[in-house]
């Protein structure tokens, strides 16, 4: 910040200060309501790529107060935790931006104002390209999306290339040792569990002694559900947990088509997942 005067110097060190909570002088209050303006920024949502370059000015200016993870949390507390990755000193928000997507069920691209508030986080508001507020779905307790950090380093990848569509978040489930696909039940999107006939795939994928098992969406998103395997009125494995908590996110009906994949035969801890849009 070379050739810069002591009065802009101090101004931008208030600026990118902590923000003041609760503000009660009417001096708080104007410097709060400043340095909210300053920490705002307006992203593009590309419907068809799972990332976002944030302005080079959030790096310049807050690069320094945020690390591999960040939180995103709408007016009604929906919060969306995503994968920062930095290159170049520009900052991509990558794995579980794709979920923002599937959420709000944004089709022709939206307009997303990111407030960031420090350590990591900010508040969100949507617009669709006609600058329309999008409604916020309200849930009880809000919806929160955790990412899968499995094989995620504590810190950047400075080899990555800086484009947002090779860093959108993928899995290929096509590639999996096994998979199989199902059309949803009534009772696997009303009754909070979704029942698997344990012949088959099932049997590979998923073993009886095992209690729980984590499912990686195709956002990247992990759901943490328990299992229960029973013999009436046929062999079969109960998948609950977080299984609601994901059919209520992903608003999904009878009739809906998944496919389900495992890296291996035998006992699994992750299980992915994709939902087939015909």
């Amino acid at each position: 910040m070379a050739g810069i005067n002591i009065e802009t110097l101090l101004s931008y060190h208030c600026l990118t200060g902590p923000l003041i909570k609760n503000p009660l002088s009417e001096y708080d209050k104007a410097i709060n309501k400043l340095q909210v303006k300053y920490r705002t920024y307006i992203v593009e949502y590309d419907f068809d790529t799972g990332a976002v370059s944030l302005p080079r000015m959030f790096g310049s200016d807050f690069g320094d107060q945020i690390g591999r993870f960040a939180t995103l949390t709408d007016p009604k507390g929906n919060q969306f935790e995503v994968l920062v990755d930095s290159i170049n000193g520009d900052f991509f928000l990558t794995k579980g931006w794709k979920a923002i997507r599937e959420f709000y069920g944004i089709s022709l691209g939206a307009w997303i104002t990111l407030i960031f508030v420090g350590v990591g986080h900010f508040d969100m508001k949507l617009t669709d390209r006609f600058h329309k507020i999008i409604n916020y779905p309200v849930f009880d307790p809000p919806m929160h999306f955790l990412i899968d950090r499995t094989n995620v380093h504590t810190t950047f990848n400075k080899h990555l290339q800086p484009k947002t569509s090779l860093l959108s978040y993928r899995h290929s489930i096509n590639y999996m040792i096994i998979d199989f696909g199902k059309k949803l039940s009534q009772y696997d999107v009303t009754k909070g569990a979704l029942i698997l006939i344990y012949t088959g795939n099932v049997a590979q994928m998923l073993d009886t002694s095992a209690t729980n098992v984590k499912i990686v969406d195709d956002c990247g998103n992990v759901w943490d559900c328990d299992l229960i395997f029973g013999t009436l009125p046929y062999e079969h494995c109960r998948i609950g947990g977080q299984w609601k908590r994901f059919v209520e996110a992903r608003r999904l009906r009878e009739g809906v088509k998944i496919r389900l994949g495992a890296p291996m035969a035998g006992m699994n801890d992750f299980i992915y997942l994709d939902v087939v849009y015909d």
